[in-house]
């Protein structure tokens, strides 16, 4: 029994490794190994061109290259002989594209030169490195949170850049470079301006997006998607779409494989995977691309590395709903409606493209708009997480999206777990007119102030038209205050969070600190009046605490503090607010002597 116990426990000593080196699944058609093939070969393709009919194009094997893609990682070149291959060139959406040799499944065709055309050199990813990624699955490890992406442990962007498909290779010449045939992001429903805005964040992913009359269609279904034909990944889906299409190198079962190459390099993924239809192939000298409609949600994209994307028709995986609302006086109301694919990568970007789409290209945009902006996050968990914003003037909608995108990020993007955000409801009231307000003058018109007493304060605002409006407060001062130098503080949204959020976000120790944290963000349509005292007080799990019984303190200053801590230097003993039309900014601060 103890040898046995010892080979049992050696054995399972062994078990990683052997899974790593575990053969890849077998598949029901028969495969030719790069070992076997040699140049003169010929042999033929399958992809769709037009609608959903899969046709045959032939090839001829050239050679081998070795270590193309990575050590060990071979590609097999061949030259199209079919002459539609020599107008069009390398097309977009053909990535893998099942290449066979008597019959035999050898590989995906997912790389060619760009230019010339009239080269027609295609290189084919060899299926048994593809077959690898069906590997990757059975290792698949619960999802993470990187904790680079968190700014305030590391300072590091919190996006990260994936090589895919989409890469540019700037600096070389187009002609020698033997790249992946890109499956184009395709958006629909978003404006070229309102993509421009974004355009850093599709260049800090590696990817252009293509905006296309990409459609939808219901008359596609799981039985749809098939060796040869069009699959595509879909990011968004409703009254907005992105959507990336490229080809099926073999179904078996319920299990597909794709692409040849990585779409976005995600790795493990749960990316909502649909059947397309092809309209036609665009022919252009920059770039031939399949023109796509995409068909209902039918399955998961689970893997996306290096050789394939490989995914399951059943089940589609969890989606975000997005719903935008947008009315107003002498405005058509209308609902946006969209459902988003669960990514840290992707899903704040893409939320904020359809909110800045809604605000700024409805048919009633004008040059002159205010927009009041009321965001509400389903988070698991947590509950609704809500914020107000006001977007006026040239910026103020883009500012308004962004802000909508840092936050979204921060949920996806921490070192605790990327928060489950069930949906996003946007509400849009638009104004035909900057409003827009501005601090012009304070004044104390109180005389002595003693602990107890109500400091009298009077605030002049300035709107854009140069209307002034004047606002009395009156301000306890609290007891316990004598012989002290308070600060009255009059300012905008920003100058106050900036009093009170700095240095807090640092103290997150959970996915609840990164919640609290955002619950604390004031709304830009309001004036802040804070009485504040210089005093030591701490910030502790996403929240900004006042004044603390010394006993306290020390405990979570000690080494025994079960939470990061960060100190502030001053604390708020009173604070009110007053809306005021539109965007209120400015800031300015008087000090008030008590006796």
């Amino acid at each position: 029994m103890k040898v046995l116990s010892l080979i049992l426990l050696a054995a399972s000593s062994l078990l990683p490794a052997l899974r790593l080196t575990a053969q890849p699944p077998p598949i029901s058609a028969p495969t030719l190994p790069v070992s076997e093939i040699q140049p003169g070969m010929q042999g033929e393709w399958k992809t769709v061109v037009s609608g959903s009919q899969i046709e045959t194009f032939r090839f001829e094997v050239l050679g081998t290259a070795r270590n193309f893609t990575g050590p060990q990682r071979d590609i097999i070149i061949a030259r199209a002989l079919d002459e539609s291959q020599i107008v069009s060139g390398p097309v977009a959406g053909m990535s893998g594209s099942p290449c066979f040799i008597d019959g035999k499944l050898v590989g995906a065709y997912a790389y060619g030169y760009s230019w010339p055309k009239e080269q027609t050199i295609i290189g084919i990813t060899p299926i048994a490195d593809m077959l690898e990624t069906f590997e990757k699955e059975a290792q698949r490890q619960p999802d993470k949170a990187r904790q680079a992406g968190y700014p305030g442990y590391h300072g590091e962007a919190s996006h990260w850049q994936p090589r895919s498909g989409q890469e540019q290779m700037s600096g070389i010449p187009l002609d020698s470079v033997l790249k992946p045939l890109p499956s184009p992001l395709m958006v629909s429903g978003i404006s070229a301006d309102t993509l421009a805005a974004f355009s850093e964040e599709f260049a800090r992913r590696g990817v252009e997006p293509m905006r296309a009359p990409i459609g939808t269609t219901s008359d596609l279904s799981a039985t749809d998607i098939q060796t040869g034909s069009p699959v595509a990944g879909v990011l968004m889906t409703g009254d907005f779409q992105f959507a990336g299409v490229g080809t099926v190198t073999w179904r078996e079962g319920d299990q597909v494989l794709a692409f040849g190459h990585p779409f976005f390099a995600t790795g493990d993924d749960n990316m909502p995977m649909a059947p397309a239809e092809i309209i036609t192939v665009i022919q252009s000298m920059p770039g031939s691309f399949k023109l796509s409609n995409v068909g209902p949600v039918v399955g998961t994209i689970y893997q996306d590395r290096l050789t394939a994307i490989a995914g399951a028709v059943g089940a589609p995986p969890p989606m975000t709903e997005v719903s935008i609302h947008v009315h107003g006086p002498g405005t058509a109301e209308r609902t946006f409606s969209s459902q988003l694919y669960q990514s840290r990568q992707w899903s704040p970007l893409i939320t904020a493209l359809a909110l800045l789409e809604s605000l700024n290209n409805t048919m009633e945009a004008s040059a002159e708009q205010t927009f009041y902006v009321h965001v509400k996050m389903d988070v698991a968990g947590f509950g609704p997480l809500e914020f107000d914003h006001v977007a006026t003037g040239p910026s103020g909608a883009v500012g308004t999206a962004f802000r909508l995108m840092r936050d979204y990020d921060l949920l996806l993007n921490n070192p605790f777990g990327m928060a489950e955000v069930k949906s996003i409801a946007v509400d849009i009231k638009i104004a035909d007119e900057w409003v827009r307000s501005s601090l012009y003058s304070i004044q104390i018109l109180s005389g002595e102030l003693h602990p107890g007493d109500n400091l009298e304060l009077a605030v002049t605002l300035n709107n854009y038209l140069e209307e002034r409006t004047r606002h009395r407060f009156n301000i306890p001062i609290p007891p316990g205050t004598a012989g002290e130098k308070l600060t009255v503080f009059v300012g905008d949204a920003s100058a106050a969070d900036k009093l009170d959020r700095s240095g807090v976000l640092n103290t997150a120790d959970s996915l609840a600190g990164i919640v609290n944290y955002l619950r604390t963000g004031r709304s830009n349509d309001r004036l802040y009046v804070k009485v504040l005292r210089e005093a030591r007080g701490l910030n502790v799990n996403g929240r900004r605490l006042g004044e603390l019984p010394a006993s306290v303190r020390a405990l979570l200053d000690s080494e025994r503090s079960p939470t990061p801590v960060t100190d502030n230097r001053t604390v708020t003993l009173w604070e009110t607010s007053l809306q005021v039309p539109g965007v209120f900014d400015g800031e300015y601060t008087l000090p008030a002597h008590i006796r």
